[in-house]
C-alpha cells in the first residue's frame, strides 16, 4: 500500500520525529540508542525529499463541464467565477541513466572491501554482472547499456 503525503504533512511528520528523538529519554541507555538509530533513517529521508525543489507546472488544463482547453496561463478570478477549473500540467521528470561499474572498479571492491576474497579469474565480476542485470530487469532498465 502506498500513502501519499502533502509537503505540509511530511513536514509535520519530520518535526514530530525530531521532537521524539530529542525528547525521548528511556531509562535504559540501550533502548535510547536503539530509538535514535531507528529514527535517523526516516528523518534523513524526509529531510532529503523536503529539500528537493517543487516542480513547476509547464501549462494548465482549463475545464468547464466536458470542455477542456490547455493554456500557458492560469485562470483569472472572472473565469473561476464562471465555473472554470484548472489543473497544473508537468513534464515527466528526467530519467537517470544507469551508472554501472567497470571491471576494474568491481575488482577493487573485491580486493578492498572483502579482504581475503580471491578473484578466481573474474568470478567476483561475473557475480556482480548477474546481480546488476537482475537490478536492471527489476527497474525496467534491461535495454540500457552499462
Amino acid at each position: 500500500m502506498t500513502i501519499t503525503l502533502t509537503r505540509e504533512e511530511a513536514q509535520h511528520v519530520l518535526y514530530s520525529l525530531i521532537f521524539i528523538k530529542d525528547n525521548l529519554k528511556p531509562s535504559d541507555p540501550m533502548a535510547a540508542t536503539s530509538w535514535h538509530e531507528n529514527l535517523d533513517p526516516p528523518i534523513k529521508t524526509l529531510r532529503a525529499r523536503l529539500s528537493a525543489p517543487e516542480p513547476e507546472p509547464v501549462a494548465w488544463m482549463h475545464r468547464q463541464g466536458n470542455y477542456t482547453e490547455p493554456h500557458s496561463m492560469r485562470l483569472d478570478d472572472d473565469a473561476k467565477a464562471r465555473g472554470w477549473t484548472e489543473e497544473p500540467l508537468y513534464t515527466a521528470p528526467p530519467q537517470r541513466e544507469w551508472q554501472g561499474l567497470t571491471d576494474e572498479e568491481i575488482d577493487a571492491v573485491g580486493r578492498d572491501e572483502w579482504v581475503g576474497w580471491p578473484s578466481y579469474d573474474g568470478e567476483f565480476t561475473k557475480i556482480y554482472r548477474v546481480l546488476e542485470d537482475k537490478l536492471k530487469e527489476k527497474n525496467d532498465l534491461a535495454t540500457t547499456k552499462s
